[in-house]
């Protein structure tokens, strides 16, 4: 009965391993999609301080205009991207708590495992 009882163990710890290694590859790739998103957000907020400092000298209502327009769509890029950010942020969170609960769970399997098995050993299954 302590060997039925090993198998399962080992059979629920493989199942954690797996679910940890799967968790911690997304956790991984939501690292790597909120460096890109920093990265393409300073592009943007750089081409937002370039295109500031090109406006200079004396300039009619219409160039005002569109420059005023294109200020906009940069302000509305950084914001949409900082939205993003935050979104992965609060998705990488939650994996890094689900890693945790993962981690905690394969300990406590090992532990009933090292428990059966001294037991086996033992001789108790006789």
């Amino acid at each position: 009965m302590l060997h039925q009882l090993m198998k399962i163990k080992q059979h629920r710890e493989r199942g954690l391993r797996n679910e940890l290694a799967h968790t911690t590859r997304l956790r991984q790739q939501v690292e790597q999609e909120i460096s890109l998103l920093q990265q393409h957000r300073n592009e943007i907020k750089d081409k937002w301080q370039l295109a500031c400092l090109e406006l200079t000298g004396v300039i009619d209502h219409r160039v005002l205009i569109r420059w005023s327009e294109h200020m906009h769509s940069y302000q509305l890029k950084y914001e949409a991207i900082g939205q993003q950010i935050s979104m992965q942020q609060q998705i990488h969170t939650r994996l890094t708590q689900e890693e945790i609960e993962l981690q905690g769970m394969l300990r406590q399997v090992l532990r009933s495992q090292d428990k059966i098995n001294y037991m086996i050993l033992e001789g108790v299954d006789n």
